[in-house]
């Protein structure tokens, strides 16, 4: 990627420099297995960073990840506010070219702050990290229960600790 000068920073976007990047495996086949929407794409829908420019001053300095995903904004999910359910989104990472670069283009709705005892590599892990918590909090875990993950990637990892961390009485992974 070329130096800043060459984004136009519209308002409601900045440009956005990148510290951390997790690779998904979601980002493998999506290289190797013809899974992108076009080529050449710079991957990454894990990242985190630094705002380096943006219209709004008071955004510039500020240590944030990336939500990755760019609703229409138009659908009837989207008009509910469920932005994860919208079936005209954009993507960082796999839409468009996401985070495994030093810089690019964000609408800055899409940034979540970081708060200074965050580090970039951790802030990268907040988006797998919310997948993991979303089915975690689906199971319905209590101190009773007994989990089984299975996979010991990062989502099961993950997915293992919130179990964990909701009062599983036993947490395996296969």
């Amino acid at each position: 990627i070329e130096e800043s000068e060459n984004y136009a920073v519209r308002e409601g976007e900045c440009i956005f420099e990148v510290k951390a990047s997790g690779i998904c495996g979601s980002d493998i086949p999506r290289v190797f297995s013809n899974g992108a929407y076009f080529y050449p794409i710079v991957v990454g829908h894990e990242f985190s960073g630094i705002v380096k420019e943006s219209r709004n001053r008071e955004l510039v300095g500020k240590r944030a990840c990336v939500f990755p995903i760019l609703p229409c904004g138009k659908c009837n999910f989207c008009q509910k506010q469920q932005w994860a359910s919208c079936i005209n989104y954009d993507y960082y990472g796999s839409r468009r070219d996401g985070g495994m670069q030093s810089e690019l283009l964000i609408k800055e709705s899409n940034l979540v702050f970081l708060p200074d005892n965050v580090s970039y590599e951790a802030g990268a892990m907040i988006e797998p990290m919310a997948v993991c918590l979303h089915a975690i909090k689906k199971a319905n875990i209590s101190g009773s229960s007994s989990v089984l993950v299975y996979g010991a990637g990062t989502i099961g990892l993950l997915s293992a600790m919130w179990a964990r961390n909701f009062g599983a009485k036993s947490v395996l992974i296969a």
